[in-house]
């Protein structure tokens, strides 16, 4: 059985990035939605992972592509850029969700 561990593109690089995406748009969800943090720096990046993969699945199955919408906004960027902000906007907005979420199920 041989594994290929270059998914999709996907190596220690881009996941290493996709780490500190979440980390940075889990702090700035939970600067914008502020609330307890039981986990610290480590919950933040987890609600943002799970958020990015929960929100793209949704875009994916309305087919909605912020990175069209980028490009359109930005012109001068290069595609690469404008998936790297794809990605940023949609785990940002995905952490914002869930911290929504748990915002309302902590008052019930």
């Amino acid at each position: 059985m041989n594994i290929d561990l270059n998914y999709a593109g996907m190596n220690a690089g881009v996941l290493g990035a996709w780490l500190l995406i979440g980390l940075i748009a889990g702090v700035l969800a939970a600067i914008i939605i502020r609330g307890p943090r039981p986990f610290g720096h480590l919950g933040d990046l987890l609600i943002a992972l799970v958020g990015a993969f929960g929100l793209g699945w949704i875009l994916r199955a309305l087919d909605i592509d912020i990175t069209t919408y980028v490009v359109r906004f930005a012109p001068s960027l290069t595609r690469q850029m404008a998936i790297w902000i794809d990605v940023f906007l949609v785990a940002l907005i995905g952490a914002i969700i869930i911290r929504i979420i748990m915002r309302l199920i902590a008052r019930s």
